[in-house]
């Protein structure tokens, strides 16, 4: 399984540095080394640390300072990238705010706003993008 760098994170945090959206993840299937924020199906917001292996062989994953897993196989990665790691992705969080999440159980403010600015920017593109409905064009029946 090739274990990618820290790269797609760091651009990540420079395009959030300079007001921008984060660039897409790139892999579908594959996690990219990082630090996240997640918000869960209970309005929870956690951590997420994605860490190669230092044998290079898969990743070491952190979910909200008591999960920790290791994902070693093709198949594993592709599962939690699909269930879990493409939710996190649209949420990278720097080294210090990770770090001042795990040690207070608090997001500095900034990374709740980001996450609004983000949802509206987001929106506002998927809007950009619809198709406008032809009012003269109606269904007859």
């Amino acid at each position: 399984m090739k274990v990618p760098s820290y790269d797609w994170w760091a651009s990540c945090l420079r395009a959030l540095a300079a007001g921008e959206v984060p660039p897409s993840c790139p892999e579908r299937d594959v996690p990219l080394p990082g630090r996240y924020h997640w918000r869960k199906r209970d309005g929870e917001v956690v951590g997420v640390a994605v860490d190669p292996l230092e044998d290079g062989s898969g990743f070491q994953v952190v979910i909200a300072r008591g999960i920790r897993f290791t994902l070693t196989t093709a198949a594993q990665a592709e599962d939690w990238c699909e269930r879990t790691f493409a939710y996190c992705a649209e949420n990278p969080v720097s080294a210090v705010e990770y770090a001042a999440w795990w040690n207070s159980g608090e997001w500095p403010p900034e990374v709740a706003e980001r996450e609004t600015e983000l949802k509206r920017r987001r929106r506002a593109r998927v809007e950009a993008q619809r198709r406008p409905r032809n009012p003269s064009a109606s269904r007859t029946a």
